[in-house]
């Protein structure tokens, strides 16, 4: 062979050199074509969200590409990215200028920013969120367009409806609606929109007058009950209590915590005793703590949770006269309890 080559011309040689160049550039360019014109990553000045936590079956497809790849927590996302959830998933992400966002299992919604604003498109599915102060963002399907914004950390939901229609829904906090020029307060509340129809309005139940039903976990233990802790579930107060930033009472009425490996939940009733004050705590419907705070503390303390487990927590606060209370559930993070939770348009937190 090397004695052919010797009698080869040097043009002969050249044509035989770029040849294998050539193909060896083929090759290399075809094992790494996707990467380079279907890169999954993003630049810094296109970035407009984060994933705050993510389950499986959870993928981003960029609008430069045509596949959907795998998203992980603290992934970044870009302007115009779609964001698939399959069946039994979920993921958060946080906009940079904007709310947290949960979506749903089954859903599918492109990311955009528009005037510094998130701008969500639903094309099936559904999400909900909590408002940073300040904040707005519109939500669109094929045939409608909302504005929604809300004081800080209200929580809304929004649902995709057959025919290209919308479901929202607010909590215990006022969330504000524009559609077609009409601007409608919701406060436990949730409205329909159809073009054809309009906005219409209705009463959620899962408010004031809801807590006010008998529930196992609501009610007044007996006299003589001694409070104590179900095994599983604790109590703490933090050294730093004076730099609290959630906005009491916390928990939300009817929160739902969902968990796999466990976690701690602040209960947060009131930013400052203004005399002696005391928290009660019921789970599962039987005295479970007592907790005192002098004048001028911050009642705060926070209930650390074990893996597996599930309870009904009912609290109840009292600073002279003035008294305050609400429930909330810690429930396991799984397909079950999450579609549960968010049938019922119940404020969800996912703890991990």
């Amino acid at each position: 062979m090397f004695s052919r080559l010797k009698n080869l011309s040097k043009v002969e040689l050249l044509l035989i050199g770029a040849a294998a160049i050539i193909l060896v550039a083929s090759l290399v360019l075809h094992a790494t074509y996707k990467d380079i014109f279907f890169s999954s990553k993003v630049s810094s000045e296109d970035v407009i969200a984060r994933v705050v936590t993510s389950s499986n079956n959870t993928r981003r497809r960029s609008p430069e590409s045509f596949e959907f790849k795998e998203i992980k927590k603290d992934d970044v996302l870009a302007n115009g990215d779609y964001i698939f959830s399959g069946e039994g998933s979920q993921i958060m992400v946080k906009f940079q200028n904007g709310p947290r966002i949960m979506i749903g299992e089954q859903s599918l919604i492109v990311l955009r920013e528009l005037d510094g604003n998130p701008d969500l498109k639903l094309e099936q599915g559904a999400i909900s969120g909590a408002f940073e102060e300040g904040s707005e963002i519109e939500i669109m399907t094929e045939k409608e367009a909302v504005i929604l914004n809300g004081e800080k950390d209200s929580q809304f939901y929004v649902s995709y409806l057959n025919g290209g229609g919308l479901e929202i829904g607010s909590f215990d906090r006022n969330i504000q609606l524009e559609y077609n020029g009409k601007k409608v307060s919701l406060k436990n509340q949730k409205a329909t929109i159809f073009k054809s129809a309009g906005i219409k309005v209705k009463d959620t139940g899962t408010g004031e007058d809801s807590a006010k039903q008998p529930d196992q976990a609501s009610q007044a233990p007996a006299p003589d009950a001694q409070p104590r802790m179900p095994s599983g579930l604790d109590v703490g107060t933090p050294n730093n209590a004076g730099r609290i930033t959630l906005n009491p009472p916390y928990p939300q009425q009817n929160h739902v915590f969902i968990h796999k490996k466990g976690g701690q939940i602040p209960i947060f009733p009131k930013q400052q005793c203004q005399g002696s004050c005391e928290l009660k705590l019921n789970v599962d419907g039987k005295s479970a703590v007592i907790k005192k705070f002098q004048r001028d503390m911050v009642p705060f303390i926070f209930l650390t949770v074990q893996p597996d487990i599930e309870a009904k927590i009912h609290w109840e606060f009292s600073d002279g006269s003035e008294v305050v209370s609400g429930d909330f559930q810690v429930r396991k993070n799984n397909k079950e309890n999450f579609q549960d939770a968010f049938k019922r348009q119940l404020p969800v937190e996912i703890m991990n």
